[in-house]
């Protein structure tokens, strides 16, 4: 797994990015469902499980994740249109993970 990290090291700069933006945006949701009694919907539970499979997909190097991963990523992008909160962070980052995903496809399983 070292090794494999050190030889795509771009590739896993953005894994582990997403990764911890996945963690904070996990903590914030459960932050606001526990201190303001807000109830979220199926979607919200549903979107990070998918969100999760994902990364982890990425970080044992299955080519499936890359069509999971960008799904999601495809939804967030729209949804955040909708909503009128668009931040650059929430797309530059997902889109650089997805690049390298496509570059470095023909190596994953």
């Amino acid at each position: 797994m070292i090794k494999r990290i050190l030889k795509y090291k771009l590739f896993y700069f953005g894994v582990i990015v997403e990764s911890i933006r996945f963690i904070l945006n996990l903590y914030i949701t459960f932050y606001n469902l526990f201190s303001n009694s807000m109830i979220f919907g199926v979607d919200v539970w549903l979107n990070f499980v998918v969100w999760g499979m994902g990364i982890y997909g990425f970080w044992i190097f299955k080519r499936w994740s890359i069509i999971v991963f960008t799904a999601v990523q495809v939804l967030f992008l729209y949804s955040s249109f909708a909503m009128g909160v668009f931040n650059i962070f929430n797309f530059v980052i997902p889109l650089y993970v997805i690049i390298m995903s496509f570059i470095y496809r023909k190596e994953m399983n």
